[in-house]
């Protein structure tokens, strides 16, 4: 599965982890085990919330889009912890902080490699610094760009602090598009859509602005968009002074929405600005999407991982290893199937923001779904008949004489494989007269005692037999609601056991 684009999530993660378990939970408790699971998990992630502590097994960083829907809202889960981590270490260590975004002077936030300048032009910046009113001071400086210069030439540029954009996952940005385009193609529409898409882009120039007093729109392209900026060819100095180029074309046509913008923006450091990316508001999001999820909708979001994870259970089996020859075409034909469900959308993804409507992926994932089983069935097929052809003949070589057994145990190894091989007539090596043949003799001695016995014979009665009864009944009242109670019984010579185990409704004790 390395090689495949498959839309799961990572192998051994922690959704991949609650994918299996609550296969097997359904397995054993049916729906109500899915969502007593569902539930149990949605309170240790919200705790883990409350309490800011990262969910394990979820790979760090914004949610991956090639990823399923669910692996992804976990990993939208971490980020707005993450977030909160962060909010809580500048609580606790507010003077870092500070000093980090306090105002800037004329040489600080300057590059390492350059730390060291000549003190007569640190005194003069700092004494310049002095004499400017607070509304022209330099705020939320990372670091400088080189040696590059503001249009003007008074004082360099440097890069500014800037907010993240905010992650989003699939649905988000699907239910961000379909918003765009209801927005229609009328100049209203238009500027409301260019409003949304520009959130980022007018929190950098606040910060720009705030970092580098006196800049403009100029300024802010050769740092924010390079190809924007074209230089002149005449001299490396006009080059060093910022003076020798202008803006392309298309940041000089009348309407463009970079000068709309720089005209809006005004000089707000990032640490002092709107939120992007509210983390406590993305938190809900996921949790009650997690808590609106019905078992069945939580089977089919987690559906692909179940299947690839049986898939890989019988890719990793010993058995499937030894009989790898004849099945590599079923096991391609199961990835491309998983790999293709897996990109399907399934109702779950979509209704809480499109509603209940019906899509073509949905007839063709569950088609889909159940070709995949069919092929794991084939599958586990053939690696139980091969199990059971081996027992019968390489790991049964009694019938084989002692001189025959290294050169019988090599032949029967032949022999099982090829009877696993669908669509050819198997040859018996040595007919009647070989181990193979004698072996398959014996078998049918087996199936026919009545007119071939055993030479030992077999046992006239058994020996011990054991019962086991299980029911659902009420107790102790019968009112009661159905609770199960197991019965068992052993009959030995010699011995009778008898054991119960029941249970009672206590709920309305």
């Amino acid at each position: 599965y390395s090689n495949t684009s498959i839309k799961t999530c990572p192998f051994d993660g922690l959704l991949w982890r609650l994918s299996t378990t609550i296969g097997c939970c359904y397995a054993w408790a049916g729906p109500q085990g899915v969502s007593h699971i569902v539930h149990e998990f949605l309170l240790e992630a919200r705790y883990r919330w409350e309490q800011g502590i990262l969910l394990p097994g979820v790979p760090p960083g914004p949610p991956d889009t090639s990823t399923n829907l669910l692996h992804q809202k976990l990993q939208m889960l971490n980020c707005c912890i993450a977030k909160r981590q962060t909010k809580d270490k500048m609580t606790e260590k507010p003077e870092e902080f500070k000093e980090m975004m306090e105002v800037d002077g004329g040489g600080g936030g300057s590059d390492t490699e350059e730390e060291f300048f000549e003190c007569e032009g640190e005194q003069s910046e700092t004494e310049e610094t002095e004499k400017k009113p607070v509304w022209e001071q330099a705020e939320g400086r990372m670091d400088r760009i080189g040696d590059l210069k503001l249009l003007n030439g008074k004082n360099f540029l440097y890069r500014p602090y800037v907010q993240e954009p905010a992650p989003m996952t699939e649905d988000q940005l699907a239910e961000q598009q379909e918003v765009l385009m209801q927005l229609g193609s009328d100049v209203a529409g238009s500027e409301v859509r260019a409003k949304l898409q520009s959130a980022n882009l007018l929190s950098d120039m606040e910060s720009f602005k705030a970092a580098n007093p006196g800049c403009e729109l100029a300024d802010f392209v050769r740092w924010h968009s390079p190809r924007d900026w074209t230089e002149h060819s005449e001299g490396e100095d006009k080059e060093k002074s910022g003076a020798g180029g202008g803006l392309s074309a298309r940041m000089k046509a009348p309407g463009n929405m970079w000068q709309d913008l720089w005209s809006q923006a005004r000089a707000v450091p990032a640490h002092r600005q709107k939120r992007l990316f509210d983390e406590t508001r993305e938190a809900e999001k996921v949790l009650q999407f997690i808590t609106n999820l019905g078992p069945g909708e939580v089977a089919q979001l987690v559906l692909p991982t179940i299947l690839q994870a049986a898939h890989l259970r019988i890719l990793s089996s010993e058995e499937n290893l030894e009989c790898l020859d004849y099945l590599h075409e079923l096991h391609s034909e199961l990835m491309s199937l998983i790999t293709s469900l897996s990109k399907l959308q399934c109702p779950p993804e979509i209704r809480h923001y499109r509603g209940n409507i019906l899509l073509h992926d949905f007839a063709k994932r569950e088609t889909l779904s159940w070709q995949v089983l069919e092929s794991i069935a084939k599958a586990e097929l053939h690696i139980s008949r091969f199990m059971s052809l081996r027992k019968k003949f390489v790991y049964d070589l009694s019938v084989a004489e002692n001189e025959e057994q290294e050169d019988a145990l090599s032949e029967m190894e032949r022999f099982v494989h090829s009877l696993c091989q669908e669509g050819a007539e198997v040859k018996v090596p040595g007919a009647a007269r070989g181990p193979a043949g004698r072996l398959i003799q014996a078998i049918f001695r087996e199936s026919n005692q009545d007119t071939d016995p055993r030479p030992a014979g077999l046992p006239s009665t058994p020996r011990t037999r054991q019962f086991v009864l299980r029911c659902l009944a009420g107790r102790p009242l019968p009112s009661s609601r159905p609770t199960p109670q197991r019965l068992y019984a052993r009959f030995a010579p010699h011995e009778f056991r008898l054991n119960g185990v029941y249970t009672l409704d206590r709920q309305y004790l």
